[in-house]
């Protein structure tokens, strides 16, 4: 994927990325986009409720750790999040992109599952994100530019045993992000989906080291024959092309999988 001035787009443009932080500032997917985005040039600003980790991202990026208190929100909560991006347009003046890379996941089997968790999992991964987008949106809709990208996942695309939770509110990201292309685009703004593919992250390196097994069946019924790299190289490119090119662009579903999703289960 290719955009004239592809490298330059971003320079000096604020992206608030939710959800995208480490607790070494680098070993998740979402900490990691923010390392993309700043070497695009942007100003980047990690938001999590947990603000060790907020400093941790900070300091990994070279950016200003006095920011972490402004940045430390949960985001189940909307009048945190308000209450964060209100801080970032009073210091900053704006906002140019929004990832939403927030999400939490347990698996469990569906019928062991009560109420409160599929709520709690519900208010993480998807009504966070309607806050987020509407809170950028807002902000966006009169400078008549913007791009937005919600990183969805697999399991939106195809099913798995239990994670009927997870996948519900990634299936209920990604026709959000349908939804409000068809909504915002006429006033300048980009919304897309980014789905990645099996990524070994530091939720589930030990257990992966613990079950190598595991991770065979996921490389053997890959096409690609290997998981994305470990420093997350393989979703630079489309992070980078989902936050810098036209608006015609929208309502699209990335997938960097290696081809899982559309291969067979053989």
């Amino acid at each position: 994927m290719q955009c004239k001035g592809l490298s330059m787009n971003a320079a000096r443009k604020v992206a608030i990325v939710v959800g995208g932080t480490a607790a070494d500032g680098r070993d998740s997917i979402g900490a990691a986009l923010c390392h993309f985005l700043r070497d695009q040039g942007a100003l980047v600003l990690p938001v999590s409720s947990r603000g060790a980790k907020v400093e941790a991202t900070l300091r990994a990026l070279g950016a200003d750790t006095a920011l972490t208190p402004a940045l430390t929100a949960d985001a189940s909560r909307p009048e945190d999040l308000e209450r964060t991006f209100d801080e970032i347009v009073s210091r900053y003046g704006r906002i140019d992109i929004l990832v939403n890379a927030q999400g939490i996941a347990v698996k469990k089997p569906t019928l062991d599952m009560g109420a409160a968790e599929w709520e709690e999992i519900i208010a993480v991964n998807l009504l966070s994100a309607v806050t987020a987008c509407r809170l950028a949106a807002a902000r966006m809709i009169p400078r008549g530019t913007g791009h937005i990208v919600n990183i969805a996942s697999g399991t939106a695309l195809r099913g798995y045993a239990e994670v009927a939770a997870y996948g519900t509110t990634k299936g209920a990201l990604v026709s959000l992000t349908r939804h409000l292309a068809c909504e915002w685009a006429q006033h300048g703004l980009s919304v897309n989906a980014l789905v990645p593919g099996y990524f070994v992250t530091a939720i589930n390196r030990e257990m992966l080291e613990q079950h190598p097994e595991r991770l065979d069946r996921i490389i053997a019924r890959t096409p690609a024959r290997r998981v994305g790299d470990a420093a997350f190289e393989d979703l630079r490119a489309p992070l980078t092309y989902l936050t810098t090119c036209t608006p015609f662009v929208n309502g699209q579903t990335v997938v960097v999988d290696g081809g899982y999703c559309m291969a067979g289960s053989g």
